[in-house]
């Protein structure tokens, strides 16, 4: 994954706001800016509300990670075993509380998914960007086994042993062919903010060599497989499915 290459400038909406904000903007080494910069194609802005994304070229409205809106809670309350795609595809069953490693986190809905149905959950991100927003997130669902780790997968991944995590869940980024794959606006921001991760086959091969006995890709439905192996099985829905790799 690129490297964050068109972002961007912290903003502090209030003076209340300005210690704290310089102080996120420190850890995750990013520059301070005035309210009203357009200099940057992204605006990262602490509101009332928490962290937003501001896209200053495509004029779209403040954008949020948010595990609480309506729809995604809605899933959460529907989700099962049987119903859910991810929990099928990292071998979920009833009673079982599997650690899984998120080694691309993105904007954390399969994680969140997963803790929901009571897995152990540790994502990882190198964008700062996209982990400042994600840990604003977490905040709000504290009480599921959730946690954040920024920095590169692959160099956290060669500290890892098979008796770390139960399943790898990988789930990178992907160069979009057609306009119809961008409609949601999550999707626009991320494709415009991170890029394609054109890593993705060394970051598998990482996953492969910690002999985790599970590893799962998330794939769009018509590509092919994340680097020379075959899956030994795979979970298909309509528009994407789930590479599966078993470990001896």
């Amino acid at each position: 994954m690129t490297q964050d290459h068109h972002v961007l400038k912290t903003v502090a909406l209030t003076a209340m706001d300005v210690s704290d904000v310089a102080a996120e903007a420190a850890q995750y080494q990013l520059p301070m800016t005035e309210m009203g910069s357009t200099a940057y194609d992204f605006l990262l802005i602490k509101t009332a509300r928490g962290w937003e994304l501001q896209d200053t070229k495509a004029y779209l409205k403040p954008w949020r990670v948010d595990f609480m809106t309506p729809e995604l809670q809605q899933r959460a309350k529907r989700a099962s075993i049987k119903t859910e795609l991810i929990a099928k595809a990292v071998g979920l069953k009833p009673g079982s509380q599997l650690k899984v490693l998120d080694a691309t986190a993105g904007i954390g809905r399969d994680s969140f998914i997963l803790a929901c149905l009571g897995c152990q959950v540790t994502l990882l991100e190198r964008s700062p960007v996209l982990a400042i927003l994600l840990q604003d997130a977490l905040r709000q669902i504290s009480y599921l086994k959730l946690s954040l780790h920024y920095g590169d997968a692959k160099g956290y991944l060669e500290h890892c042993d098979a008796a770390m995590f139960d399943v790898i869940y990988l789930d990178p980024m992907f160069p979009e062919k057609t306009k119809a794959a961008l409609v949601k606006k999550d999707m626009q921001i991320l494709q415009g903010l991170v890029g394609a991760d054109e890593d993705s086959e060394e970051l598998f091969e990482a996953a492969r060599k910690t002999g985790v006995k599970r590893i799962v890709v998330k794939r769009p439905k018509t590509a092919p497989p994340l680097g020379p192996q075959m899956p030994n099985h795979q979970v298909l829905s309509k528009d994407y499915r789930f590479d599966v790799y078993l470990q001896k």
